[in-house]
């Protein structure tokens, strides 16, 4: 049992798109994706997914989950995990923007901005 939930466990990590290494989605009608990025929220700052077309993208939570490293380093980064999905409204050829903002909330300007571009 356990060697089976460790497993269920390593196809959803795989399952994920890393968005440190990349600035675009593919994603079809009514389909969801995890994607993840480097993180640190000891420092105050965390990452922020705003899709500028609401009715096509969805996004599970703005600010993600948190997943905390295995490792016992003080100040190590962990992963945000966003569940993003495409509506019943996306159609073939959608070239959706999605912007991430890593910022800190009681600041208005954020440190980092990346775009997404989601297929």
């Amino acid at each position: 049992m356990k060697a089976f939930l460790i497993l269920l466990l390593a196809l959803a990590v795989l399952g994920r798109v890393d968005l440190d290494g990349t600035d675009s989605v593919e994603l079809g009608t009514a389909e969801q994706k995890e994607l993840e990025i480097t993180s640190n929220p000891t420092t105050g700052y965390m990452w922020y997914m705003l899709p500028e077309d609401t009715n096509k993208i969805r996004v599970d939570k703005i600010t993600g989950e948190y997943e905390a490293p295995s490792g016992n380093l003080l100040g190590q980064p962990g992963k945000q995990v966003f569940k993003i999905s495409c509506t019943e409204e996306c159609t073939a050829g959608d070239k959706l923007k999605v912007k991430m903002l890593y910022k800190r909330p009681w600041e208005k300007e954020p440190g980092s901005v990346k775009t997404l571009e989601v297929r």
